[in-house]
């Protein structure tokens, strides 16, 4: 039987960086939304959805005290109302230097979507 909360503030202020390479758990909240964490600790929030038979992993941001479970979920729940209104999320990028999804943190200019750190 599948868990269907997945991810708790609790759980994820718990979690011990993996030794090596990197894991994944997913939110039994909202489909798709996921915390990855590294070898450093890093925890950040992707969002994972099949857009027209291929995988699409969006990064949401990074997980701290001015993004956090509740932020990402609501995130994730914009992009994918966007997704289903057919609108495109894969290559976004940020008008300035600063996220404009209101974290405060600096935006990545890789192109993609919200707080590539």
């Amino acid at each position: 039987m599948a868990n269907k909360v997945g991810l708790t503030d609790a759980k994820i202020a718990g979690l011990k960086a993996p030794a090596a390479g990197q894991i994944e758990l997913a939110d039994g909240i909202v489909p798709g939304l996921r915390l990855r964490m590294g070898a450093s600790g890093i925890k950040t929030y992707i969002l994972r959805k099949r857009v027209q038979g291929k995988w699409l992993n969006v990064t949401i941001g990074r997980h701290g005290p001015s993004f956090t479970l509740a932020h990402a979920r609501k995130k994730a729940r914009d992009l994918l109302v966007d997704v289903e209104q057919g609108k495109s999320i894969a290559r976004r990028s940020c008008p300035s230097m600063w996220c404009k999804f209101g974290c405060g943190q600096r935006a990545a200019f890789s192109g993609g979507l919200g707080c590539n750190l």
